[in-house]
């Protein structure tokens, strides 16, 4: 799900790194990143059931891409669900549902949209209504489709039978599991599009890989937690700032905002969370603070407190169940 607009208030300590730099390393990928965005060129097919491996050949394309600049990928796939997402979970069942019933009506249109066009060949008008609709098409099935445990069977067969490249299963959510390996040092960094992976504290992340360019986006957790407000303009600074901050106060800053174990707090945004636990210290007193104010345009919802406090219990229960894994990646290659 990632922390809702994080990654804007990170880009003074994000910098442009050539993917050469890790030739050699051992880097851990998000593998449900890549057979998400592996799907989005057949969605249509998948949602439809119809066979096809296009996002099977996406993630075996990407694995190759990094071995080719020496790297060596380490796929971890999710796990078990934690029943502290289950919310998440029916809201994005819902959301599929609707995206269901919206690429039905689309598929109904763009088919007669069809028909007129056979007997009617020359109409540009129709043409580019029928463009329209495709993409329509496209879009509803990319929100509807899932990723079912069948494929990522078949990603795990492929990718884990190329050479160079090691696939694990987390016990949970995979980007707990990403995190521990970064900070045991089982691998040098972690490869994802998430921004959860800076609430997990990990070392070393890496966004927005370009296999073109061959660059990649690289926020370091120790540049995260120096970085204090950085000028606005010549005559302010932005109000951004987590000098002072803990892991734990990261953590209650982007709970604040809404993660997959809680829903935001409505009317409080990145900026205006790290105001309040800059100036409170714990996620509990900001929420006391609020509720004994009525800040105008934030509402606090009822039991908001307990549902705050159960929010960080996955995280623990995660880090317990990593730490007695058994994690079969070595730490060199022979």
């Amino acid at each position: 799900m990632g922390i809702t607009g994080l990654l804007p208030q990170l880009k003074s300590v994000t910098k442009t790194i050539s993917i050469g730099e890790l030739k050699g390393k051992r880097v851990a990928v998000d593998a449900n990143v890549w057979i998400h965005r592996g799907t989005y060129a057949c969605a249509v097919d998948l949602v439809l059931g119809k066979p096809t491996d296009v996002y099977v050949m996406y993630c075996r394309k990407m694995c190759l891409k990094l071995r080719e600049f020496g790297i060596f990928p380490v796929l971890v796939f999710d796990g078990h669900a934690l029943p502290a997402k289950a919310i998440t979970s029916r809201q994005r069942e819902g959301n599929r549902a609707s995206a269901r019933r919206n690429l039905d009506e689309n598929i109904d249109a763009l088919h007669r949209l069809e028909a007129r066009a056979e007997s009617t060949p020359g109409d540009v008008a129709l043409q580019s209504d029928l463009g329209v609709a495709r993409v329509a098409v496209e879009r509803a099935a990319q929100t509807a489709v899932e990723v079912t445990a069948d494929m990522v069977e078949r990603v795990i067969s492929v990718c884990g039978a190329l050479e160079g490249v090691e696939v694990l299963r987390a016990p949970y959510e995979a980007d707990a599991q990403l995190a521990y390996l970064a900070r045991e040092r089982l691998v040098d960094a972690v490869l994802t599009e998430d921004s959860d992976l800076v609430v997990h504290a990990c070392p070393k992340v890496l966004y927005k890989f370009d296999p073109h360019s061959a660059t990649a986006q690289q926020l370091l957790w120790k540049d995260v937690l120096a970085m204090e407000a950085t000028p606005k303009s010549k005559l302010s600074l932005s109000k951004f700032s987590l000098k002072g901050f803990t892991k734990q106060k990261f953590m209650h800053m982007c709970l604040l905002v809404g993660a997959d174990y809680l829903e935001g707090i409505k009317g409080i945004g990145m900026i205006k969370a790290n105001e309040l636990i800059s100036k409170f210290g714990h996620g509990l007193r900001v929420v006391e603070h609020l509720k004994a104010n009525g800040t105008k345009g934030i509402k606090v919802p009822d039991g908001y407190e307990q549902k705050f406090r159960e929010a960080e219990v996955p995280s623990a229960a995660q880090r317990d169940r990593l730490m007695s894994a058994s994690i079969p990646v070595p730490h060199e290659h022979g």
